[in-house]
């Protein structure tokens, strides 16, 4: 790695930021940082003449350091932004750069730009406001907000794009419009927001699929099929990436070559070109990193370089981190550098050793099954770290949808073009065609989930470790004489990890602690199935649609609403059914089945409710409201809320992210504490809590 400076310096910056964010108290960053220069400075004074490797390591050394001190001037500004967080309202100027659905029919979610701040002007910064219901992007807002603070379970997620509180408007419809915005960067979110819409005569669904794919626009896709697309591990289909940008240079070189004979203005006009791209769909993690690798590339021989392409990643890595620390922070820029980076290497390999584009009729099918299973398995310590779940049906998904990606955006941008000359209403040749080959693909990546249903999944450290024990044991097999057997000792781990993750959790129940409300919801869910405890105020909805998605989760098989909150219509319209409705009269009993060998029992008393969830010989319970049960049996768990059932008798409590005021009732009750903890049963009596620990 030190023969490619540049490369070690992105990737050493971003583990250093990484581990400061999560495992270092934040006073030591900046002690951390000073002992690095220092120590780049040593190194400096005392490199030998013509060692490569010394001047590597300065500059290594400095990045890193340099890395901490930004992260630290990041989090002061962070800490003054959160100075303005009270009770008091505050009258916001700014413009719409992004806006979401929310909770309620016409009422949306907008990220706001501010640059005015009770009437006077500030430091522009952004804040994602919800209960708003004017506002398109491009224009400029002047609302009356309550600043909040992020929800934990999320907090660094928002971090990573720049966004570092949350708004509350004062009552919805009470914004004012003052005009339509100026720059470069609302023109176009403006113009993807048009062109988007044009694909809207493909039908909803159809249409978001393509409007996020050939432009960006991915305010638009159905929460259903990105779920899928994510299920079947090809959602970086319809997040422009790499793949994208990589057809788009292609298209402008076919074409400028036609028209110019000198290089160097080829390579200009494609720079411009995916420059213009870029500014299109959105500055996000992936198309910096595919922009800043493509331009490196166009460049290189104009300044008679070789480009390499891992250089060019650090790069890409170093300008995100420079940027905004807290990307480092974001799963997706992990992913996207992870799997990039496996890409590159089995290109390495294949060059050297494998040379697949030679073998006749499979080699093409070959090449792309390499390139899927090495970008899955250099995002797996990702994802186990995230104790995210990878689908065992990647690499069929990619060797068929991958394919159709190509024509899609092709015959996209041929269908903007006659639909912008034409004006028609009406769905052209090329509309029919681009359907038909959308259609296709939602039907392959339904196909691939219901074949292979089960899912990779890698949590904690232990996994980790057997993740870079395999590494380690292809990398030997790589430089020794088993060279050749490098890619069977691969995929004989794979599959055998596969086997043995599918053997542990089928029949496993996970019973978790959504959102980071005193009032968490519960989820129950099992092979992909699962049931949704709804309890708390509306803002739940969003953690529990979150959860179900991020999860890959089927659509909720019943919904039980345990709060008497008036939230019953809004958890109906938002989850798509409301099966268990506690009615009002005082005392109330109900059995329900559930999922496989899961048991609900519903007891209502005062104006509380208490369930009980029966599953692999555990009682788990959960309550809403004051409830008084001392007739009923002692549960094994006690999933804690806002309030605590009266004579309440457990040997475990597992709670949320917000402590209730009742629990130090229980001082000698064993308490699991966490974001979003999760209880973990197997058939057998066999259980462990996940995302939490002992308090």
């Amino acid at each position: 790695m030190m023969s490619r400076p540049l490369a070690a310096a992105g990737f050493g910056a971003l583990a250093a930021i990484l581990i400061s964010v999560y495992y270092l108290p934040s006073a030591a960053a900046v002690p951390l940082a000073v002992l690095l220069l220092v120590a780049a400075a040593v190194v400096f004074l005392a490199r030998k003449r013509g060692k490569k490797k010394s001047a590597a390591a300065v500059l290594l050394l400095l990045t890193v350091g340099f890395a901490l001190l930004r992260l630290v001037a990041q989090q002061q500004t962070v800490e003054r932004l959160q100075r303005l967080i009270d009770e008091s309202y505050h009258t916001v100027e700014g413009a719409v750069y992004d806006r979401y659905d929310g909770l309620y029919e016409n009422v949306y979610t907008v990220e706001l730009r501010v640059t005015r701040l009770d009437g006077v002007e500030c430091r522009p910064f952004t804040v994602v406001c919800s209960n708003a219901e004017r506002g398109e992007i491009g224009q400029v807002l002047r609302l009356c907000i309550k600043f909040e603070e992020h929800n934990k379970a999320y907090r660094m997620s928002w971090y990573a794009k720049g966004i570092y509180l949350r708004a509350l408007q004062e009552q919805a419809g009470r914004e004012e419009i003052l005009g339509e915005g100026k720059g470069v960067m609302l023109s176009m979110a403006r113009l993807r927001n048009r062109l988007g819409g044009r694909f809207m005569l493909l039908g909803r669904s159809t249409g978001d699929t393509a409007a996020a794919m050939v432009v960006g626009d991915r305010n638009r896709t159905d929460a259903n099929i990105r779920s899928q697309f994510q299920q079947a591990g090809v959602s970086h289909i319809l997040v422009v990436s790499g793949l994208h940008l990589s057809l788009v240079a292609a298209a402008v070189t076919a074409v400028c070559r036609r028209l110019f004979r000198r290089s160097g203005v080829v390579a200009l006009c494609v720079a411009l070109g995916v420059l213009a791209y870029m500014l299109l769909v959105g500055m996000t993690v992936s198309v910096v990193r595919a922009g800043v690798l493509t331009l490196l590339a166009l460049a290189a021989p104009l300044l008679d370089r070789t480009a390499d392409s891992y250089n060019s990643l650090g790069v890409a890595l170093l300008l995100l981190l420079a940027f905004n620390p807290y990307a480092a922070c974001d799963l997706g820029l992990l992913l996207s550098f992870a799997a990039t980076l496996g890409v590159l290497c089995f290109g390495a390999l294949d060059a050297r050793h494998f040379r697949l584009a030679k073998i006749p009729f499979v080699g093409g099918i070959l090449k792309n099954l390499g390139v899927a299973l090495f970008a899955m398995l250099f995002t797996l310590p990702v994802l186990a770290w995230n104790g995210t779940t990878v689908s065992v049906g990647t690499l069929a998904a990619n060797l068929l949808c991958v394919p159709l990606v190509f024509p899609v955006m092709v015959i996209g941008v041929l269908f903007l073009v006659t639909h912008l000359l034409t004006g028609s209403p009406q769905l052209l040749l090329t509309g029919r065609v681009l359907y038909f080959l959308l259609r296709l693909m939602e039907e392959i990546v339904r196909w691939v989930n219901r074949i292979f249903s089960h899912r990779l999944g890698v949590s904690g450290g232990i996994a980790v470790l057997v993740l870079c024990a395999a590494g380690a044991v292809i990398w030997i097999c790589y430089h020794s004489r088993l060279r050749r057997w490098c890619a069977l000792v691969g995929t004989a781990a794979f599959l055998l990890l596969c086997s043995v993750n599918i053997a542990l959790n089928v029949g496993t129940v996970k019973i978790a602690l959504v959102g980071g409300g005193i009032n968490p919801p519960v989820i129950i869910s099992q092979d992909r199935e699962c049931v949704v405890l709804y309890r708390g105020a509306r803002n739940n909805l969003e953690a529990v649609e979150d959860y179900i998605l991020l999860n890959n989760l089927n659509r909720p098989q019943l919904v039980a609403q345990l709060s008497d909150n008036g939230t019953q219509e809004t958890v109906r319209a938002v989850l798509g059914r409301l099966d268990v409705l506690v009615p009002e009269q005082p005392s109330y009993v109900s059995n329900v089945d559930c999922l496989d060998g899961v048991h609900l029992l519903f007891v209502k008393q005062k104006t509380g409710t208490l369930c009980y969830i029966e599953v692999n010989g555990y009682t788990v319970g959960v309550s809403a409201g004051p409830v008084d049960c001392p007739d009923y049996p002692a549960c094994n768990v006690f999933l804690v809320g806002w309030s605590v059932p009266e004579g309440l008798r457990t040997d475990l409590l597992i709670r949320g992210a917000v402590e209730p005021d009742w629990l130090s009732v229980y001082p000698t009750t064993t308490v699991y504490t966490g974001e979003e903890p999760v209880l973990w049963l197997r058939p057998g009596r066999a259980w462990r809590v996940l995302n939490a620990e002992k308090a």
